[in-house]
């Protein structure tokens, strides 16, 4: 099991409320949905504040990335486009403004979306 006590930590003390979802997701321990990895106390939130220097139009909360690429997805927390609490996939080091390849409504969404890319990675072998 993933320790994300440095993440929850992170999220209370920015005033951010996780949904409920992603919190049942860890403690059912359904992380391992490879090309996609949660981020741990190794790569805490504080340690991916470098994408909101990137990106500063809006404010994030990145929580998993992709291992194959520079995607990662993040809760917003501010976005001219999107409401706070929704889920964004930046593909990171993108030039700005071509940066978001995916928005989701919710974290389900994402999860769904996630579970799909898993099961294409390893379909493709």
């Amino acid at each position: 099991m993933i320790d994300i006590s440095k993440f929850l930590s992170v999220a209370d003390q920015e005033g951010i409320e996780l949904p409920n979802g992603y919190r049942t997701v860890i403690e059912l321990n359904l992380v391992n949905l490879k090309p996609w990895q949660f981020l741990a106390e190794v790569d805490s939130p504080l340690g991916n504040s470098s994408i909101n220097r990137r990106y500063p139009k809006r404010l994030v909360l990145p929580f998993a990335r992709r291992i194959d690429s520079d995607d990662v997805a993040c809760f917003v927390m501010r976005d001219p486009e999107q409401e706070a609490g929704q889920v964004i996939v930046i593909h990171d080091f993108a030039s700005s403004g071509y940066e978001v390849v995916a928005r989701m409504q919710s974290f389900w969404d994402w999860f769904r979306y996630a579970v799909n890319e898993m099961i294409e990675w390893h379909e493709a072998g």
